[in-house]
């Protein structure tokens, strides 16, 4: 008796390319670029992350960027995202650290003026303004996160 072996190589090609994400879009990342104020301020230095908001349903990779005077791109050194509903995290600093040859990082260390300072936000756009309130000062989500286990 004959038994062709066909289904068997086809079942194993779609395994295969299931496996290695091939047939599938590739997901598009939009780059987006702005201004972070501080208090009607620009941001010396500091980070900016776009985290999904899961609560909206909001999938995709998380979107970051480096702040430098007030300014930030996702397409210069940073990683673009979907465009969608986002937690937006930024940490801000009055000053770029300094780097560390030669000293120790306790002497060369800025002092945050805020820590992963949270806000919710819809981008839809790729140019954002966004101006953090002068109530973030000395904000640290680490240690909110110590007072309250459930929070974000």
């Amino acid at each position: 008796m004959f038994t062709s072996k066909l289904p068997l190589l086809l079942l194993s090609a779609t395994c295969i390319a299931m496996a290695s994400g091939c047939g599938g879009p590739d997901v598009k990342l939009d780059h987006v670029s702005g201004t972070v104020t501080f208090d009607g301020k620009p941001v010396p230095y500091g980070q900016i992350q776009f985290v999904p908001n899961k609560q909206h349903d909001q999938s995709g990779p998380a979107g970051s960027a480096e702040i430098v005077d007030g300014k930030f791109s996702t397409e210069n050194g940073g990683k673009g995202l979907v465009f969608g509903s986002y937690s937006v995290r930024i940490t801000a600093f009055s000053a770029k650290p300094p780097q560390t040859e030669g000293e120790s990082a306790e002497e060369a260390a800025v002092t945050p003026l805020f820590t992963g300072y949270e806000m919710e936000m819809d981008v839809w756009e790729s140019e954002l303004t966004i101006d953090v309130p002068k109530e973030a000062e000395g904000f640290d989500i680490y240690k909110a996160r110590q007072k309250d286990p459930n929070s974000v």
